[in-house]
């Protein structure tokens, strides 16, 4: 019992230093809005994999086959949920948390706020959703270690196999100041006039997906808002670890490993906003590392009480994946949240008259279609990434 103790307090001071390691002070909205968040594979974590189980690896002065099977379970949830918002939306947050939405009618317009009639809304809607994004996983960490020094001393294999449940939440409210009367006028986003009532009622109905007004015929598609929880559960990979202790000491060890990572997990489909994965985005993975420890002191009375430092580190390539991804315009953070309007070639009318003003040539004519841009933004595309490295003291 002493024994889990220990492990259980060690992870958690562990845990604690990589919740807190990446504070970056208060600008939490202060950057551009990205589309698509890739978090490390939660099952990457040398800490858990090493502690509890330190005595049963890398052993010393064995002449034969030995092994280890352990179950290890972790929860992690994130904190800061203003830098989160801060990610997804950028500097069009106020108070790192609340997105203003009004129509192109409003008085006094918000400088941050999106423009309502892209989404449906009245040209006189005024509303603003707050936004708190958390994260939660639950990781059963399933790890087998062979020690096989019967065919050569210091040789070892480990198998690794993390089970996640993750929950990826919006957490989104929103208050509406004013729903709007006025519908949109004929000839704004139809030649009709578009009534009210055809209208979504707020933001985060026309954010679910499904709504469609006057010409805009097509729902948006990718890139929306879940009011509700998203969870997912899966194997998140399946690593493969080949080492060698070149140093065994009865207190001590140096080795290399070579690490294979077999992607098992979920890659994006950008359906949705911060959608959940599990895994590195389905990237395999191969690299190498170097192990040590070393135990400066022991209990003369119990030898199970003792003192020491452990390294862990990895270098490893994640290779290219085909992943479903979503893109704003150059320079243009969450402008995929637009409406376009779709042209034609003009073959018909080489003159375009408006009523208004002359008629002017016209190369492409209004073929009486909107689309959001995000159903024209999203791809299919290769993603590649740089080395990535993982080290546990």
């Amino acid at each position: 019992m002493n024994r889990v103790f220990r492990g259980l307090l060690a992870l958690t001071l562990l845990s604690s230093v990589v919740a807190y390691a990446d504070d970056c002070g208060n600008n939490c909205c202060g950057h551009d809005a990205y589309p698509y968040m890739q978090i490390r594979s939660q099952g990457r974590n040398a800490a858990r994999q090493l502690v509890g189980v330190e005595q049963f690896i890398n052993r010393y002065d064995m002449e034969c086959t030995n092994g280890m099977f352990s179950v290890a379970l972790e929860y992690q949830k994130s904190f800061r949920n203003k830098r989160l918002a801060g990610f997804l939306f950028g500097k069009d947050l106020v108070n790192c948390c609340d997105l203003f939405v009004q129509g192109s009618q409003v008085a006094d317009r918000h400088a941050k706020a999106w423009m309502a009639d892209y989404f449906g809304l009245p040209v006189d809607f005024d509303g603003k959703v707050r936004f708190c994004p958390k994260i939660q996983n639950v990781i059963v960490d399933l790890d087998l270690y062979l020690g096989l020094d019967e065919a050569k001393e210091g040789l070892y294999f480990r198998i690794n196999a993390p089970i996640v449940w993750t929950k990826w939440q919006l957490c989104p409210s929103e208050t509406v100041s004013v729903a709007g009367e006025n519908g949109f006028v004929a000839g704004y986003m139809a030649e009709a006039a578009v009534e009210r009532s055809a209208m979504p009622a707020n933001f985060l109905t026309a954010m679910a997906g499904g709504a469609t007004w006057g010409d805009m015929k097509t729902p948006m598609a990718y890139g929306k808002i879940n009011k509700c929880d998203c969870t997912k559960t899966r194997l998140a990979e399946i690593d493969f670890t080949l080492g060698w202790n070149f140093r065994l000491e009865e207190d001590s060890h140096l080795g290399v490993f070579l690490y294979l990572g077999v992607p098992t997990g979920n890659k994006p489909c950008s359906k949705y906003l911060f959608e959940p994965i599990v895994g590195n985005g389905k990237h395999w993975e191969l690299g190498a590392g170097f192990s040590g420890s070393w135990i400066f002191w022991r209990d003369c009375e119990c030898e199970e009480r003792y003192m020491g430092l452990w390294i862990d580190a990895t270098i490893a390539h994640l290779f290219k994946k085909c992943q479903c991804r979503s893109f704003d315009f150059c320079n243009k953070p969450n402008s995929r949240y637009m409406l376009l309007e779709e042209m034609e070639k003009n073959d018909t009318d080489p003159k375009i008259n408006d009523g208004a003003t002359p008629a002017v040539d016209a190369t492409y004519k209004y073929k009486k279609s909107l689309i959001p841009a995000v159903n024209w933004s999203t791809f299919n595309v290769d993603v590649k990434n740089q080395c990535t490295s993982r080290c546990c003291t």
